[in-house]
């Protein structure tokens, strides 16, 4: 018989004052110690048909980032945005970007950008196209950002017959030139994300965890 014991967690930090009537779209640790991002929205956008996600929204919403670290909040507003955000990350010390998950294609000179790049003011600073049906983003503290994609991503949708994300998972640095591309494996669905680092992350594949070795560029 397994032995069981009882595990009781203690709340790291308590944001009720910073939620009010918003809507928590992610939340996630940034690269360095001690140091978490929640990307909140004023009211969540209604789905096409009830299912698939819209890249850009009817009309405008409202979203509010919370950084936390240590014992430190900061707030960042971005009123007025017609773009549906999933992710928040941030980029150096100075910046966001904020990634929506789907982006369309409607030609080669006509498509949408879905990396927003945003300073601490909410001032929209540059924009970069990281490519449709993003799973998960991760940056690190070099400014490197990573991009794993589900399916939709890989194999295209939303007007995309030659997907960006067709590699399935892919480094990007501060101006949108991809830096890596996976050409190790074969990914339907990038599961899970963990950069630890400049020079090393892990990626889950189906049932196995993949350690990527960027300084060699390759794949353990």
């Amino acid at each position: 018989m397994t032995k069981t014991r009882k595990v009781t967690l203690s709340p790291i930090h308590d944001i009720t004052e910073y939620i009010n009537n918003s809507k928590i779209v992610s939340c996630s640790q940034g690269p360095h110690t001690n140091e978490y991002y929640m990307l909140f929205i004023d009211e969540e956008p209604r789905r096409i048909d009830g299912m698939f996600v819209q890249s850009k929204t009817g009309k405008p919403h409202a979203y509010r980032i919370l950084k936390i670290q240590n014992e430190h909040f900061t707030e960042v507003f971005l009123p007025k945005q017609k773009y549906y955000y999933h992710f928040v990350q941030p980029i150096g010390d100075d910046h966001l970007i904020l990634v929506g998950a789907r982006c369309r294609f409607f030609s080669e000179e006509n498509f949408e950008k879905n990396g927003k790049i945003f300073d601490y003011y909410g001032v929209k600073k540059d924009e970069i196209l990281l490519g449709d049906g993003i799973q998960t983003i991760q940056s690190t503290k070099n400014g490197m950002l990573w991009t794993g994609y589900f399916d939709e991503g890989v194999f295209g949708n939303y007007g995309w017959s030659e997907p960006v994300g067709a590699p399935g998972l892919i480094a990007w640095n501060s101006k949108g030139e991809a830096i890596y591309k996976n050409t190790s494996f074969d990914i339907c669905d990038c599961y899970a994300l963990n950069v630890v680092s400049d020079d090393e992350v892990w990626r889950q594949v189906n049932s196995f965890s993949l350690l990527i070795g960027i300084s060699e560029g390759t794949a353990y």
